[in-house]
């Protein structure tokens, strides 16, 4: 018999009990940092867009293109407005694999996850599909804000996918089980998955150190994923798609390289594992994540959970601290000097510091020496308290600087695109804004409330160039200096005005996925050719007519347009931001005249 990595029985036994999962650290990729992949394969991969509305279903293809090694898939369902977790879970990728799933309406008016792919997932696939009667397939509303919650906040939002750690096929010359369930029979049938692959999952609650990784079996996660999706509406027979936005670590010489182990249990327990070198909880858990609500927000429904890990601020390379806590001092013992901590006859009471602490009772032979360790403790403890106080200004945290490194990558000058609007076809154009690393910045807590990372370079709600505040529960974001739309013919519109969200000098960005209508008077409703992509939560009108609306939240933009193309310029003033802002997106195109089509064009961008 060939051997094989821990039995079920041992499996069994390393994930009971209380778990500590970590990030385990990859020390071949020092110097290490996270870039865009221009070529569409990275490590993690970001969807900027998903919709259920208006009779829409979101088809994702995830592609494993690595032909040797399985991929653990954190994929993640990110609500538009704030960003709060909607729906989560794990996709164990055999080599050369591909998983397809669909989101749509259920009959509550909310998201759920319909596959008929047999790839293995953790849940199983038993508890996660609608279409198996998964008890687990429909979104959650559970971490969106009081305000807010509710079926409509689960159909709209972005998704992002990570390559938590590779499973190969022998690890240390031992054959590995896990990579044997999650392959398909030579002939494409059905992996086994089943226990095993929950075992080997669940067994990451106790994998803090790399050589117990790597006997699960797993290790460093590497490069090989890559997903296109779908916004698919059959009545209208109208289609949007596009490629996911590919991520990967790189080596200081830009070559692609493994990241950290940050696979997490998904299970609902309470994160509990504190990292011995920084010494509190509250301390690791600002290591793992920039999120501020996962990090301040008192609320219940906002503790961090092992299901909130990874994101896209986990340190995916390098430590997560370049810092370590400072240890704090001993307390001096009395009872090491033949005294006590209480008084007593025969003992005398020695004090120190100011204002006077007394530290016990000793013996008088002792007192001078007891004494001498007094003041050395206060001494010592005032080190402690400006070392602290240092540390706390400048933990060197890896999640806050992955946050503004990732955000960098999106960081834009200039967003353009083209439009298309009117005509006896009832052509409509919709533009989608996304900001994924928003969330690592500002953020709606449980009461509603905007809790901040102060460390981000592009999002600010106080402070020096802050352009963050809230409006309709909903963060929006100052930084936009011009919005500018042009026709055909070179002629340039005055400065349009949009809504609901409009200031009265400048339109903002609003939420995290934001949908922009180009519409004329004709179609501002949707009643003739409907939306392109029926957005109903962060939806922002730009009026193509030079017609008095009746609506003080439609204004014309001074012109008659039907095509031409539309430019924002943003100013953000949050200082290290160099003027720009993180977006990327696309428009999408439709037509539901005497034809349907559907059409999907990039964004460019100026940086």
């Amino acid at each position: 018999m060939k051997k094989s990595l821990l039995a079920l029985g041992a499996l069994a036994a390393l994930a009971g009990g209380v778990a500590h999962a970590d990030v385990i650290v990859n020390q071949n990729s020092t110097g290490a940092s996270l870039a865009v992949q221009p070529d569409g394969i990275g490590q993690i991969l970001t969807v900027p867009y998903f919709s259920t509305q208006d009779n829409n279903t979101t088809t994702l293809n995830l592609v494993n293109t690595d032909t040797v090694n399985g991929k653990a898939v954190k994929i993640s369902f990110r609500g538009a407005r704030n960003s709060d977790d909607l729906f989560d879970f794990y996709v164990y990728l055999s080599p050369g694999d591909v998983w397809n799933a669909t989101v749509q309406q259920n009959a509550d008016g909310f998201s759920e996850i319909h596959s008929t792919d047999t790839s293995c997932t953790v849940p199983r696939k038993a508890e996660l599909y609608a279409n198996l009667n998964g008890p687990q397939s429909k979104f959650k509303d559970l971490r969106l804000p009081t305000a807010t919650k509710g079926a409509n906040e689960t159909r709209e939002g972005y998704v992002y996918l990570i390559n938590t750690a590779d499973i190969p096929p022998v690890v240390n010359g031992v054959t590995n089980q896990l990579w044997g369930a999650i392959k398909h029979t030579p002939t494409g049938g059905s992996p086994a998955c089943g226990t095993l692959v929950e075992n080997h999952h669940s067994a990451a609650q106790n994998i803090t150190q790399w050589s117990v990784a790597q006997t699960t079996g797993y290790d460093f996660p590497t490069t090989g994923l890559f997903a296109n999706w779908l916004v698919l509406n059959v009545p209208k027979a109208v289609v949007n798609s596009g490629e996911a936005t590919a991520i990967a670590a790189e080596d200081p010489n830009g070559n692609v390289t493994a990241g950290n182990f940050v696979l997490f249990p998904q299970v609902r327990q309470a994160y509990n594992y504190v990292d011995p070198a920084l010494g509190t909880l509250a301390d690791t858990i600002a290591s793992r994540t920039a999120d501020p609500v996962l990090r301040l927000d008192p609320a219940a429904n906002s503790t961090a959970q092992f299901f909130d890990f990874p994101d896209l601020s986990t340190p995916y390379v390098g430590a997560s601290t370049s810092a370590t806590r400072p240890t704090e001092p001993a307390r001096p013992d009395p009872t090491a000097f033949g005294g006590s901590t209480t008084n007593a006859v025969g003992l005398t009471a020695v004090s120190a510091g100011t204002p006077s602490v007394t530290y016990g009772y000793v013996p008088s032979g002792s007192v001078a020496a007891f004494q001498t360790a007094a003041n050395t403790y206060v001494a010592n403890m005032v080190t402690y308290q400006n070392a602290l106080a240092a540390w706390q200004l400048n933990p060197g945290r890896r999640s806050d600087a992955q946050a503004n490194e990732l955000s960098r990558e999106f960081a834009v000058k200039t967003v353009v695109n083209e439009y298309i609007n009117g005509y006896d076809s009832y052509f409509a154009t919709d533009w989608v804004l996304s900001s994924p690393t928003r969330r690592y910045a500002v953020a709606l807590g449980q009461a509603g409330a905007i809790w901040e990372n102060t460390t981000s370079n592009y999002w600010r709600s106080t402070g020096a160039g802050f352009n963050s505040s809230i409006a309709n529960n909903t963060i929006v974001v100052n930084s936009i200096e011009d919005f500018s739309v042009w026709n055909r013919e070179e002629v340039d519109s005055d400065a349009p005005v949009v809504s609901p969200f409009a200031l009265p000098t400048q339109p903002v960005l609003p939420g995290e996925a934001s949908v922009w209508r180009f519409r004329d008077a004709n179609n501002v409703d949707g009643s003739n050719g409907g939306f392109v992509l029926g957005s109903d939560l962060i939806t922002q009108i730009v009026r193509l007519d030079n017609v008095t609306s009746t609506n003080p939240a439609n204004v014309g933009v001074g012109a008659s347009f039907n095509e031409g193309w539309a430019q924002f310029i943003f100013n953000n003033t949050v200082p290290g931001s160099n003027g720009r802002l993180p977006v990327y997106g696309y428009a999408s195109y439709s037509a539901n005249g005497s034809f349907s089509i559907g059409a999907t064009f990039n964004h460019r961008y100026t940086r």
